[in-house]
């Protein structure tokens, strides 16, 4: 079983900062410059200067960008910017959108998931009290996060797990975690976040004792799988290794033996995995993309280049035997099934040389924003791949995803919760 545990949460105090929206931040994933640099400017506490502090002149490695992230930190927390929750809590949180299909909700928890003491610090199976880790990591980002963790001594943005219920046993007694995060928070008042997109986050933290224990018993039951933030989790538990060696921990539930997690339960109708969505830096015509692809080792069929010809070659692309099986599109507005017909080809069709597009923070739905996508005037060359369910995700193999197939919408900004490993 594995342990998911309350902590004493930092948070913003909003008589401090006005509005919550203005100091929080997408995770470091989406963080493009342009958007680092626009969160700099939009208020001096915003958290971008913790998770994705911007490198300043004569820095030689990243150790001076988390020594600058730490002091933001300790001086925050001085000022009373953050302040401490007076006791261990578990944050519930809903989040809700209007889309074109009506209100939508999806509740999560943020909390702090235990590392076993014997747990490998390289890999894990998702058997005993591991999550699962079904997204490949990047190292270089891994060790960025474990630096800015040892010098910080805090977690900043939630590792994001999804929660499967086990089998039914057919057992009365079996919790539904949604109807116990709902049923948690009756009669409390939230604090919200209304983002420029129409999007409410509305977060509960949970301090009654009878109500935590029942949220992390139900919770402790469940099949984790991570989805996001793969490289958080291991340099946290590189970090939880590294201080069992040192014997540099206080004890029972030390907080460096654990990392701060977002869980979701699964079983949501409204829960939403978005589709991989990649731009090619080439230029092509239908013409030439053909010729390129098939002399790769791929076989292409025409869709066509009606208005919604995107989401028929997404749709067929879904449902095609020969998989992986990909939308692509082309600079004269034609759209195309690519799927591999020989062993030369890659899964990732890497002659186009695409680089992920990241997904921000939206209310339209995954079809709406492709669809403006294509229809844009000047436009690139452009792969889409189905979007996985979130049953695939769960079934997947360790380490053979990638990060842009298990973006979850509507994601929870960094900021609303932050935790020190010193409390």
């Amino acid at each position: 079983m594995v342990q998911v545990l309350p902590l004493s949460g930092w948070r913003f105090d909003l008589s401090q900062v006005g509005a919550l929206s203005e100091v929080l931040a997408p995770n470091c994933r989406a963080m493009s410059e342009d958007l680092q640099r626009t969160l700099y400017r939009q208020h001096p506490c915003n958290v971008v200067r913790l998770i994705a502090n911007r490198e300043e002149p004569g820095d030689v490695s990243v150790s001076e960008r988390a020594q600058r992230a730490d002091d933001f930190f300790r001086l925050w927390r001085k000022e009373g910017i953050l302040v401490p929750e007076h006791d261990l809590a578990f944050y519930v949180v809903e989040t809700t959108y209007e889309s074109v299909e009506g209100r939508k909700s999806l509740w999560s928890v943020v909390g702090r998931l235990e590392f076993s003491a014997s747990s490998n610090s390289a890999s894990a199976s998702g058997s005993g009290n591991e999550p699962s880790l079904p997204v490949a990591p990047c190292e270089n980002e891994t060790q960025r996060l474990l630096e800015l963790r040892q010098v910080t001594r805090g977690d900043f943005s939630p590792v994001v797990i999804l929660a499967s219920s086990p089998a039914s046993t057919g057992d009365e007694t079996e919790t539904d975690l949604c109807e116990l995060l709902e049923k948690s928070v009756r009669q409390m008042t939230p604090t919200e976040c209304l983002t420029d997109s129409g999007i409410r986050h509305q977060l509960w933290p949970v301090m009654n004792v009878s109500l935590r224990n029942q949220i992390s018993l139900a919770f402790a039951s469940s099949q984790l799988t991570v989805v996001d933030g793969t490289e958080y989790y291991l340099a946290a538990k590189h970090h939880a290794a590294d201080c069992r060696r040192s014997e540099a921990t206080s004890g029972e539930h030390d907080a460096t033996q654990t990392v701060l997690v977002r869980l979701i339960p699964a079983e949501q109708p409204d829960l939403v995995v978005l589709p991989d969505l990649r731009k090619s830096s080439q230029r092509l015509t239908s013409e030439q993309l053909t010729t390129q692809l098939t002399a790769a080792g791929y076989q292409c069929q025409r869709v066509g280049d009606e208005p919604y010809a995107c989401l028929d070659a997404l749709e067929l692309a879904a449902l095609n035997e020969q998989q992986p099986c990909f939308a692509v599109g082309t600079t004269d507005g034609i759209w195309h099934l690519a799927f591999r017909s020989d062993s030369r080809a890659t899964s990732e069709i890497a002659e186009l040389d695409t680089q992920p597009i990241h997904w921000m923070e939206t209310t339209e739905s995954a079809a709406d924003v492709l669809q403006r996508l294509a229809n844009k005037a000047t436009r690139d060359v452009m792969v889409v791949r189905p979007a996985r369910s979130v049953e695939d995700i769960i079934r997947a193999e360790v380490g053979t995803l990638t990060c842009h197939e298990t973006q979850i919408a509507p994601a929870l900004p960094s900021g609303l919760v932050l935790s020190s490993l010193d409390r």
